[in-house]
């Protein structure tokens, strides 16, 4: 149970660095860079922890993000 509650801190704090450089990288607000986030591919590989995708860095995911998911800051 202590193994759960540890990954899933892990993946909120994941989740809130990636959301962050996203804002910070695109120079938007974080709300927008949240929607982005949430409706890109790389949020599913990394809730479903596909290809240990979430032990990378977050910035590098939120840069994968912008280059591979860019359609979605349109």
């Amino acid at each position: 149970m202590l193994n759960v509650e540890i990954n899933d801190i892990y993946h909120q704090n994941l989740e809130i660095s990636i959301i962050s450089y996203l804002s910070e990288y695109k120079n938007i607000d974080k709300n927008k860079a949240m929607n982005i986030y949430y409706n890109s591919k790389m949020a599913d590989l990394i809730q479903n922890e596909s290809y240990g995708i979430e032990n990378m860095s977050p910035q590098y995911l939120a840069r994968d993000i912008i280059e591979n998911e860019s359609e979605l800051f349109e």
